[in-house]
């Protein structure tokens, strides 16, 4: 992982990764595919690095 300074994107096909250094959280998604935006299609998956806990929030 990046320092807690950092923020960054990365993107591999429609799968994006975010990283926030200042509350050390790692989030990742799947876009929706051939719409080139980076808005997630249905869930997003937030894992906490200080405990390891992951979260995912789905859309209704």
């Amino acid at each position: 992982m990046p320092n807690a300074a950092q923020r960054s994107i990365a993107r591999a096909d429609n799968r994006h990764q975010w990283w926030d250094g200042t509350r050390q959280l790692a989030y990742e998604w799947l876009s929706r595919p051939g719409s080139c935006t980076i808005a997630p299609d249905k869930s997003v998956a937030v894992r906490e690095e200080r405990t390891g806990n992951t979260y995912i929030f789905r859309r209704r």
